[in-house]
């Protein structure tokens, strides 16, 4: 009797060992288990973790940021992106050495609003040794090649984790308009986050104004987007965008960069890509 309890007490260990650990799984510890998370599990919810599917690095924007860190990024923050020796520690004016950008250093604990709002006004409180910003010097292309360039050197579990630390777009298409006219761009949402947030607007280039209605056109404030939540859809028929007083004809095939915000998170930048008929992507 004593033996069938100590037995059962084993067994009560290993399962609940399982269920303690089985977030880490999901996780993933390494590029076997991201990728088995993103295609076995098919972006299924935990109690405390959702996993979204993690964007395709284009191999032509990596080269293209490859260029654009050389140029002005290389001398703070080293050849290949190992940061400078104790980054940790604050220096005697308060600020600290350039950090490590490849996985090594605490980039991936910050989300992707958070480093492009970094890369845009810098961390430059007076201080000659911090970051300034590049709002003013690096286009919208340059800062996403430059963030894909620093993205391809973090290992598949770390892209995994940081990608889901905030709200994200995961596709996101207009439809063709002429320059002068009103385009409908919808766009495919995930929350992967344990907190709320909502979409309270955007901004583009290539419009005067971006602004969010309902099926019937009127003019909303924010779409809800609740926490651990994948594929919030805002597609035709339905609530979604509209780009007003287009500042130059959108013809399919072309791409431009579109800047979303979120409550709580900031603002992130996608892609958007101008495509003939929007039931489809």
């Amino acid at each position: 009797m004593k033996k069938f309890r100590w037995v059962l007490v084993a067994l009560f260990i290993v399962v609940g060992g399982g269920v303690l650990f089985l977030p880490r799984l999901i996780i993933g510890r390494g590029e076997a288990n991201a990728q088995a998370t993103q295609s076995a599990l098919n972006f299924r919810l935990t109690e405390e973790f959702c996993i979204a599917p993690l964007p395709v690095l284009n191999p032509e924007r990596i080269a293209h940021g490859k260029q654009v860190y050389q140029r002005e990024c290389l001398e703070c923050h080293g050849e290949n992106l190992q940061g400078q020796p104790g980054w940790r520690e604050r220096l005697k004016d308060g600020s600290k050495p350039p950090p490590p950008l490849d996985n090594t250093g605490n980039v991936t604990h910050r989300s992707d609003a958070s480093l492009l709002t970094i890369l845009n006004y810098g961390l430059n409180y007076g201080k000659q040794s911090a970051m300034p910003g590049y709002q003013d010097i690096l286009t919208d292309d340059e800062q996403m090649a430059v963030y894909e360039y620093m993205k391809s050197f973090w290992d598949a579990d770390f892209f995994s984790h940081q990608h889901s630390l905030s709200a994200s777009v995961r596709l996101g298409w207009v439809e063709p308009a002429a320059q002068g006219e009103d385009a409908n761009l919808y766009l495919i949402l995930d929350n992967p986050a344990s907190y709320d947030t909502r979409l309270i607007g955007a901004r583009s280039e290539m419009a005067e104004k971006v602004e969010i209605v309902d099926v019937a056109g009127k003019v909303l404030e924010d779409v809800d987007l609740p926490y651990l939540t994948l594929e919030i859809n805002l597609l035709p028929g339905e609530t979604h965008l509209v780009m007003r007083n287009l500042k130059q004809t959108l013809e399919v095939g072309d791409r431009f960069w579109l800047r979303v915000r979120f409550t709580g998170v900031g603002e992130v930048m996608t892609e958007i890509k101008v495509i003939e008929n929007s039931s489809t992507q």
